[in-house]
């Protein structure tokens, strides 16, 4: 069907329950099996995927389009697995603001993020007074914050990289 169809990138999307806490920035994650995703996407790099696990139809289909040369982007929206909803519109929408890479017609979010926002809302009144899963989430909180903190700093071997290059520069100028 790809080939008929003269497929150049295939772009699956997904979600995932995982220990996130709902209050906060939810976590998308993207894997490519090629570092190169064509025309008009240079600029688009996500890692190769890690996981070793039970698969579904969409891993078979990515390797499948892999052996033919067409690039494929699996995208996964990181759902708080104590909220066990079928539709989670804040979800949705962080897999959509990652989408609008590939996409360049607009998409209007208005209104999902208005049913965003009324999710939230409904979200804390629904586990107010619930301190077990508050405690939960705090330490979930905790642990997000960490992982977000350890990803925004440069690893050692660039900041060493960086040190030798700026010695070296020093060195020679």
């Amino acid at each position: 069907v790809a080939r008929e169809n003269n497929c150049k990138l295939l772009v699956t999307v997904g979600a995932l329950l995982d220990s996130v806490p709902h209050t906060r920035e939810p976590r998308v994650m993207g894997t490519a099996l090629s570092d190169d995703l064509g025309p008009g996407f240079e600029d688009i790099k996500y890692p190769r995927p890690n996981y070793e696990g039970p698969s579904g139809i969409t891993s078979v289909v990515i390797d499948a389009l892999s052996q033919v040369s067409v690039p494929a982007v699996s995208v996964w929206g990181h759902a708080p697995h104590y909220v066990q909803v079928p539709y989670n519109p804040t979800i949705t929408m962080a897999i959509l603001h990652e989408l609008k890479k590939f996409i360049a017609y607009p998409i209007d979010l208005g209104p999902l993020e208005k049913q965003s926002e009324e999710f939230k809302v409904n979200l804390v009144k629904a586990l107010e007074g619930q301190k077990e899963i508050a405690g939960y989430v705090q330490k979930l909180e905790e642990r997000y914050d960490s992982e977000e903190h350890a990803r925004s700093s440069p690893e050692p071997r660039q900041l060493m990289a960086d040190l030798e290059e700026f010695l070296r520069q020093q060195r020679d100028g």
